[in-house]
């Protein structure tokens, strides 16, 4: 799951939290809720800027 976050979020489309968690839906044929999405991005040093995650290095 984390590779395919990375994959997706490195183009250059804004995605949301549900639009991600319907994308990995699609990938690996199980439900992940937004919030879930939005805590393994939050645990792999994303955070929201604007209308996309961005990686932010601490």
């Amino acid at each position: 799951m984390t590779a395919h976050l990375q994959e997706l979020l490195s183009g250059d489309r804004a995605w949301t939290a549900p639009l991600l968690a319907e994308a990995l839906e699609g990938r690996f044929f199980t439900r992940f809720h937004p919030g879930t999405v939005r805590r393994r991005l939050l645990a792999l040093g994303y955070r929201w800027g604007r209308t996309r995650y961005v990686r932010v290095e601490t």
